[in-house]
């Protein structure tokens, strides 16, 4: 009975985050909530829908939602390479207002490296497991190659492994310098800044 019991809590589980927590764009894109807050990680929501990759290699509905994601992701990084989380629409809520440049699509501007680096693992994933390259679209290049009048993605993550250490220390160093915020993220932010240069010298 507790073998039953484990069984359909996972399928409900399983089936949990496509129920609450997937929103179907009118663009075609997919939206995903992280839990109770109105709004989309880039990191989460890829964590969110990564057990669904193995589905979706017999399901196109689902592989269609997770190609939306993706488009939406990227879609993000182009309005703001800096931000980790983002509204469904430009409509200005953010957790708290800061001093750094929110826009309104902007929920929450803290940069994670790994928010970048999720979204193109997952793309990666997602044609392995599926074969699909349609979100390997226009925005998704953009974000990859240089333009005339863009900032590439490998430009604000940096070329190499040193730089990109440098690089991630001093905007951490900028956003303890212009966030309002307890002496505790400082604190976080210090030690992440001290461990980064470290790394470059």
């Amino acid at each position: 009975r507790s073998l039953v019991g484990s069984e359909m809590c996972i399928r409900d589980s399983y089936s949990n985050t496509l129920d609450t927590t997937v929103k179907k764009m009118e663009d075609g894109s997919t939206y995903v909530i992280t839990g109770d807050i109105p709004a989309m990680w880039l990191r989460d929501s890829v964590a969110q829908l990564r057990p669904y990759l193995v589905p979706a290699q017999n399901d196109p509905e689902l592989a269609d939602l997770i190609a939306g994601l993706i488009r939406r992701q990227f879609m993000c990084i182009n309005i703001d390479p800096y931000a980790n989380a983002f509204n469904e629409g430009p409509n200005g809520n953010c957790w708290e207002k800061d001093e750094t440049d929110m826009g309104p699509w902007i929920w929450e501007r803290k940069y994670e490296i790994d928010s970048l680096c999720y979204p193109l693992q997952f793309s990666y994933l997602f044609w392995k497991n599926t074969g699909r390259t349609d979100q390997f679209d226009e925005v998704f290049w953009e974000l990859l190659l240089p333009q005339p009048t863009s900032k590439p993605l490998t430009m604000v993550a940096a070329r190499s492994a040193e730089s990109t250490f440098l690089f991630i220390g001093i905007i951490l160093l900028k956003i303890m310098l212009s966030r309002s915020s307890s002496a505790a993220n400082d604190l976080k932010l210090f030690l992440c800044i001290s461990l980064l240069l470290r790394r470059v010298q």
